[in-house]
């Protein structure tokens, strides 16, 4: 079923007021954190500072799903469970969910600096912390989505932020379902770092790729390129495959890949 063309803008436009709005509200936790340090602590902008910025999230800090819904039949009997699930969901049933956007956003780089080529290097510092989150949680991505073949990667800074279109392939030598380990609860999934060495590579093409400050004319055309150039095309031709993602360990030893998509 194709996506309507109209539909597409307006949705890849709240993605984008979503972004800017995700990145505000991080400010404004980071700086009332800030202030309540230690009136002894030199700095509290710094990538050393955060510790958030020191170990690797599991979750990210922002996915953009692509839901599709279908009306129901409505169940005659009213006082049924099912009649009771019917109501919940406004009468529809979800028939495909993807995630078409991950992003991963650490913290800035300290406003105090003055020099040019230090601000670049502690931006680059940044952006590559958000990125070794970031292809943990990709890795982890393709393995719970079985017939995903691409999503859009987003790492950033602070406000500053650059992207790439991952694909499946990028992934191949790494043993995404027989390097999972799960959690005490056993719903948890994560990839240990040592399986993730052949992405040497995939990591050096996102470090040579451009950032961009967001709010500038240049991201906001960085931002239309990407929604109207990637996202809107790979939401128009993917196909609305059953959500398959995978939550227990049962679950990933049963699993086979689903069908790759053209």
């Amino acid at each position: 079923m194709g996506f309507n063309l109209s539909e597409g803008k307006k949705l890849a436009a709240k993605v984008t007021e979503i972004l800017r709005k995700s990145m505000k509200k991080r400010r404004k936790i980071r700086a009332k954190k800030a202030k309540a340090k230690p009136a002894g602590n030199e700095e509290t902008h710094s990538l050393t500072s955060t510790k958030h910025d020191i170990g690797v999230s599991k979750i990210p800090d922002l996915v953009v799903a692509h839901v599709h819904l279908k009306r129901g039949s409505e169940p005659k009997k009213k006082d049924s469970p099912d009649y009771l699930a019917y109501q919940l969901r406004l009468g529809y049933r979800v028939v495909h969910i993807c995630h078409v956007i991950i992003m991963e956003n650490k913290t800035g780089p300290s406003r105090r600096i003055t020099d040019a080529q230090e601000l670049d290097q502690e931006v680059k510092g940044g952006l590559i912390v958000a990125q070794k989150d970031l292809i943990r949680q990709l890795a982890l991505h393709f393995t719970q989505d079985l017939c995903s073949d691409q999503v859009i990667a987003v790492s950033a800074a602070g406000l500053y932020w650059r992207w790439l279109l991952v694909e499946r392939r990028m992934f191949a030598g790494v043993p995404l379902q027989s390097a999972l380990t799960f959690g005490n609860n056993k719903t948890e999934a994560s990839i240990p770092a040592k399986h993730l060495a052949p992405l040497g590579k995939l990591a050096k093409v996102f470090q040579k790729r451009p950032y961009y400050v967001l709010g500038t004319p240049e991201s906001d055309t960085e931002w239309q390129k990407l929604r109207n150039d990637t996202l809107i095309p790979h939401l128009n031709k993917h196909k609305l495959y059953p959500h398959t993602t995978l939550v227990t360990p049962k679950d990933y030893s049963s699993a086979t890949p689903g069908p790759s998509r053209t």
